[in-house]
């Protein structure tokens, strides 16, 4: 029973599922089409493996055996719309031969305290470092040169944990670190989520970053991220298409979905530099081509195509 003082408070609804380990990528990128704003995965590896540094790459290791099981238990949380759950349950259904799903309430507060007891402190590789506030007080920068952001679980997209997010870090760091006049760099973050890519960016030492999103809880998120971290006069976020302001950033990512990649394919190359770099992530293994062929027909140049786990990311260069 939920009390009165509980029905007062704000909810989000989630679905629980639990699939073969196999389906589990295309049912990630399901949910995040039809609006999750964030998801938890447990599975083979995320149960078996911990993390270590080595030669500046983040690199998996067992921390104790465990019996396979191929199985993945999937939470995704939803802002409450009505017809939501049998639209999600009838995407399912189409695409999954069999699968097992329950609906539950998550109150604000839940959140968070789910997730306090076991998000903490880790590294994408390249001196780049999350932390929750939790552990902020205890975490000791283990590199002068290190990038620390100090983020919390939240309900907006992006506090680093997926393959999309380390790809896309990795690749920024790369793509800034090599630029001799960082000064007069211009970035832009497609679908900024938590800011997580422009803070990472601004850290950087660009001379300007900017993120857009069309969600305003992703906007109203990213903007308190970056002013959590003191980058309130180094990022902008707003709530405008990527094109806004005309061709005028030297390195553009987007890390949203195969899709809505394809379908912005003109606004995100409109607002690109000649000669600039375009990071795309969110993308399936298998759905490559498709992603490719709208971007090398809007007039990029394809650099290379980095894979991790069944995720990729593919480099553009805008001709001069």
């Amino acid at each position: 029973m939920i009390t009165d003082e509980r029905k007062t408070k704000q909810s989000w609804q989630q679905i629980v599922i639990d699939v073969s380990e196999e389906a589990s990528p295309l049912v990630q990128q399901v949910l995040l089409e039809m609006g999750a704003l964030g998801l938890e995965i447990d599975d083979d590896e995320t149960r078996s493996l911990g993390f270590e540094i080595d030669d500046d790459e983040m690199r998996t290791i067992p921390e104790k055996p465990i019996t396979p099981t191929y199985q993945a238990h999937i939470i995704a949380t939803f802002a409450h719309e009505a017809g939501l759950q049998n639209r999600v349950e009838q995407k399912l259904s189409a695409l999954l031969e069999t699968y097992q799903s329950k609906w539950q309430e998550l109150f604000d507060g839940d959140w968070a305290n789910t997730f306090q007891n076991s998000w903490k402190s880790f590294t994408l590789g390249h001196h780049i470092w999350i932390v929750p506030s939790w552990e902020a007080s205890q975490f000791r920068v283990p590199e002068k040169d290190a990038i620390v952001l100090y983020m919390d679980p939240g309900m907006a997209f992006g506090t680093g944990h997926h393959e999309t997010t380390t790809l896309c870090a990795r690749a920024i760091y790369e793509c800034i670190k090599g630029n001799k006049d960082k000064s007069s760099m211009r970035v832009l973050d497609v679908g900024t989520g938590t800011g997580i890519l422009a803070m990472i960016a601004a850290k950087m030492e660009i001379g300007r970053v900017v993120g857009t999103d069309n969600d305003h809880e992703a906007v109203r998120v990213a903007i308190e991220n970056c002013a959590h971290n003191q980058l309130s006069d180094k990022v902008k976020v707003l709530d405008r298409p990527p094109n806004f302001t005309g061709p005028h950033f030297d390195l553009v990512v987007a890390n949203i979905l195969a899709n809505p990649l394809i379908k912005m394919s003109k606004e995100i190359t409109e607002s690109i530099t000649p000669g600039g770099t375009l990071l795309l992530s969110g993308i399936l293994q298998t759905q490559e081509p498709s992603v490719l062929k709208a971007y090398i027909q809007g007039g990029l140049i394809h650099q290379k195509t980095i894979s991790l786990d069944e995720w990729v990311l593919i480099a553009f260069q805008k001709l001069l």
